[in-house]
């Protein structure tokens, strides 16, 4: 005797014969991955993995880390952080915590590398992890509580702010 169809709230289909065939009710996908013979290599860039090549559909959105490349020149360990093709943060260790100071081109197309600010040890640990907009947010912070502190240096200053600011 045949096994007895599952019970659903849709109508009977019409049958044309005595026999009934009957179907399992569709279950809710829980695997973690496919089984082989689903795979027809119609849209598996969604299940690629990434060693395999598949790239994320929102490369776009995705939060742009630091480019940090660390050198060591005359003995000084130092850090470059870049910002644009022309425009740079050099961190370099001192003795009281990181040195940053901006690297760029002036108007004559010579290289500049005015002095922005200290960062702890603490603070260039975090600033690290941090977004190059971030980055530039906490050392315009720093330069505009120089600002405050030194009046006579306002308008340099004021200068490198703006230099610094698009970047945020």
């Amino acid at each position: 005797m045949p096994p007895a169809p599952p019970m659903t709230d849709a109508p009977p289909s019409p049958v044309t014969s005595s026999a009934r065939i009957s179907t399992p009710a569709p279950k809710a996908e829980s695997r973690a991955s496919p089984k082989p013979e689903e795979i027809d290599g119609k849209n598996t860039q969604s299940r690629a993995s990434p060693k395999t090549g598949g790239k994320s559909s929102n490369a776009a959105t995705k939060v742009q880390k630091l480019e940090i490349r660390e050198s060591r020149r005359n003995g000084q360990e130092s850090w470059t952080v870049k910002a644009s093709s022309r425009m740079s943060f050099r961190v370099r260790l001192a003795d009281s915590g990181f040195r940053v100071n901006l690297r760029f081109y002036d108007e004559q197309g010579r290289e500049r590398e005015p002095y922005c600010c200290y960062l702890s040890a603490k603070e260039w640990r975090a600033a690290k992890r941090q977004t190059l907009a971030d980055f530039a947010a906490q050392v315009v912070g720093k330069v505009e509580a120089r600002k405050a502190n030194e009046a006579n240096d306002a308008a340099k200053l004021d200068a490198l702010i703006a230099r610094i600011q698009p970047l945020m």
